[in-house]
């Protein structure tokens, strides 16, 4: 006959069978079934279902990097009320324009420039030019890495909800 404690462990073993993408469950071969829970390792090229390659970028903490003069980032808002970081290193003095462009669907977007502490707004930009796409323009006045978050106005998400986003500086 199995115990209450067994019948628990089975049945945690199913549910993080059914309902885990990042965990692999096993029973020990001891006579009472143990669960151990190791980590599958993920690629970083691989990204959640209608996530951007970028993800998760939801705090400063887990910002991506942007390069200035780069070509535009394209990302989405993957979930309701998506919060996706960048950053980029600033140099003293200089101009830097920051925006949203080829938005997708009914997207509109909202930025919002931090200092290098990540949490200091420094600017923010929502409907630059009577259009929904964002625009800040900005002289650092420090060198040093700054961060930039872009939402969803409205926290629509889903495939159709994208954005393009480049740093430049002359």
């Amino acid at each position: 006959m199995r115990t209450k404690s067994q019948y628990l462990c089975i049945l945690i073993l199913i549910l993080l069978v059914l309902f885990s993408c990042t965990k692999k469950s096993v029973l020990s071969p001891t006579s009472s079934p143990v669960l151990i829970l190791t980590a599958i390792p993920t690629a970083t090229a691989v990204s959640a279902a209608g996530s951007d390659a970028y993800e998760n970028d939801d705090t400063f903490l887990n910002a991506k990097t942007i390069t200035v003069n780069a070509p535009a980032q394209h990302h989405n808002f993957y979930d309701s009320c998506d919060n996706d970081y960048i950053k980029f290193f600033a140099v003293s003095g200089t101009y830097y324009t920051i925006q949203t462009m080829n938005l997708g669907g009914t997207t509109d977007t909202k930025i919002t420039l931090y200092s290098t502490d990540g949490t200091t707004v420094i600017s923010s930009n929502d409907d630059y030019s009577g259009g929904v796409a964002s625009r800040i323009t900005w002289t650092a006045a420090a060198s040093g890495t700054y961060y930039v978050k872009i939402v969803e106005y409205y926290c629509h998400y889903g495939a159709n909800f994208t954005y393009d986003i480049m740093v430049t500086a002359p």
